[in-house]
């Protein structure tokens, strides 16, 4: 019997065997594809890499929802925003060296109906202030919002996930299931 999981799968590099069938069958309603960082001394700039994406971006297959995680802060100008706009591709939020706050506040950064957040767990205060206003932005233009949270140096995703519900809504996190499952 097979199971019916709806939630997101994020293509790594080696993360699938060879020869692997079905990896992007039914169960999985999103789709996160990480782009590789790339380096100054490849001489690719935003100029460059934006019609390749196009390319790239009109070859993936139909009815499925995407989500590109892209690791250069220089390639994200408007005309990035643009080209996974036209496409109905997500930008994956990313808590880094940029705060999640200032980039969620970029009026054009929500390319999709799905939006995607990636973080590491940690109390940065400033990082609960931008999911929660994810969470806001999403709420108020009806926007699915899927966050995915790593374990991180100071505490373990479970905990950062206890501590969002807390910010967000206190009844909230008194109803989790995750709450009783950590008790």
């Amino acid at each position: 019997m097979e199971e019916s999981i709806r939630g997101f799968l994020i293509l790594e590099r080696g993360s699938t065997r060879s020869g692997e069938s079905g990896i992007l069958d039914h169960r999985f309603e999103l789709v996160v594809l990480p782009l590789c960082q790339i380096y100054r001394s490849e001489g690719v700039t935003a100029d460059a890499l934006l019609p390749m994406l196009d390319h790239f971006l009109a070859a993936l297959q139909d009815g499925r929802q995407y989500a590109l995680e892209i690791q250069n802060d220089e390639y994200l100008v408007p005309s990035y925003f643009q080209c996974l706009q036209h496409h109905g591709i997500a930008h994956v939020l990313r808590g880094g060296p940029s705060p999640l706050l200032d980039r969620v506040l970029q009026p054009y950064v929500l390319t999709a109906r799905r939006v995607v957040v990636r973080m590491k767990a940690c109390g940065d205060h400033t990082l609960l202030m931008g999911l929660r206003e994810t969470v806001r932005r999403c709420t108020e233009e009806k926007k699915n919002l899927f966050v995915y949270v790593e374990d991180g140096e100071e505490m373990s995703a479970l905990s950062f996930l206890m501590m969002v519900m807390n910010v967000l809504n206190k009844d909230l996190a008194k109803l989790s299931p995750i709450r009783r499952n950590a008790a």
